[in-house]
């Protein structure tokens, strides 16, 4: 399981400004990649968060979108990464949960030129 730690510490999958991960990821995977591409110059992320497609999410492993807005409201007020813009989406309400409506949901964040960071829980 990844989490805090350097984006070349977890495997990922990079594909233009698309960033998946290839294991389950801890809470930590996607701050850390958008901390680690800000520093080269990227400014602009979405993360979605919550359930992730049509998979099931179980309580114990469910992400609450508050405790990630909070981290992007972190990342945000740090100095060290001036200009940083994080949008946390939660797709694990009814109107971005299934297959569809996430691509849907990233598409237009890739369309809005933000990396979009699916950090699989």
């Amino acid at each position: 399981m990844c989490g805090e730690g350097s984006f070349d510490d977890c495997p990922w999958v990079v594909i233009g400004n698309l960033c998946a991960s290839a294991p389950f990821t801890g809470d930590g995977s996607w701050q850390s990649i958008a901390r680690d591409l800000s520093h080269e110059g990227q400014k602009n992320f979405a993360a979605p968060c919550g359930r992730h497609g049509d998979q099931p999410k179980p309580a114990d492993t469910a992400i609450d979108p508050a405790a990630d807005r909070k981290i992007a409201d972190t990342l945000h007020g740090d100095s060290r990464l001036k200009g940083i813009n994080i949008v946390v989406q939660d797709v694990g309400s009814g109107a971005r949960d299934s297959v569809q409506l996430l691509t849907n949901e990233t598409k237009s964040h890739l369309s809005a030129n933000r990396i979009v960071i699916l950090a699989w829980c």
